[in-house]
């Protein structure tokens, strides 16, 4: 079997467009996704969001990869965690599905077969988001609470659900939940708990499954359910 090279997702952005300027354009962008808006008619996003994602992603092609991460320019914790901390305001952890979109998959699938045409082949494309171990940890602390820990599965498996299509021009091809502080820093529960909400998490089909962690630490715990879900392990 030929092995396939994929990326992990970060990436910087060009000197002329500054952060500031880049976050600004991000969270408009959202917003107008989630309204199902064409994100190039508007000047401001396509100078500033539009035109920085697609440079980047066709590097990313160019480069020669099998299978293309979108390019990760803004925050990798606030991609979910802006959206997440509206409705923490009402004391839930659940995003509404229509919500849970990543303004740069979203982009990406729009411009599907322009970028196809250019590149004379169908994208395989990877998308990656944090975890609901990372967000519990960031968001609520050590002390497990099963019904948050199952609201922050199902938000995360509703971000990945957005993310996933199969059509002429692009296919997702693999899907990444990040899970950086896993070995190091994590939830105090037990090895049944934590396969319990990777589990929810991973509640879909139609691209490989991986989980990206920093450390072995702790693996061992998820050695039977990583082999039962048929889960890829990627470590940085």
């Amino acid at each position: 079997m030929d092995p396939i090279i994929e990326d992990v997702g970060s990436f910087p952005l060009p000197s002329n467009v500054s952060r500031q300027t880049f976050n600004q354009a991000y969270r408009i962008a959202r917003e107008a996704a989630v309204k199902g808006e064409d994100l190039t008619k508007n000047d401001f996003l396509q100078k500033n969001f539009c035109n920085v994602v697609l440079d980047s992603f066709k590097k990313k092609i160019a480069s020669g990869l099998d299978v293309v991460n979108f390019p990760q320019q803004y925050d990798g914790m606030s991609q979910v965690g802006d959206v997440l901390h509206v409705v923490m305001e009402n004391r839930s952890f659940l995003v509404e599905e229509k919500n849970a979109v990543l303004p740069e998959v979203y982009l990406i699938r729009q411009q599907a077969k322009v970028l196809s045409e250019e590149f004379g082949k169908k994208i395989a494309l990877r998308v990656c988001v944090f975890g609901p171990m990372e967000f519990y940890l960031r968001e609520v602390g050590y002390t497990p609470h099963q019904e948050v820990l199952d609201e922050l599965s199902e938000t995360i498996r509703r971000f990945v659900k957005n993310c996933l299509f199969n059509d002429k021009y692009i296919a997702t091809k693999v899907v990444s939940i990040d899970e950086p502080s896993f070995g190091y820093n994590n939830i105090e529960a037990s090895p049944d708990v934590i396969c319990g909400v990777l589990e929810k998490a991973f509640d879909f089909n139609g691209a490989t499954r991986e989980i990206h962690l920093h450390s072995t630490a702790g693996f061992s715990d998820l050695l039977g359910f990583a082999s039962s879900k048929e889960l890829g392990c990627v470590l940085v």
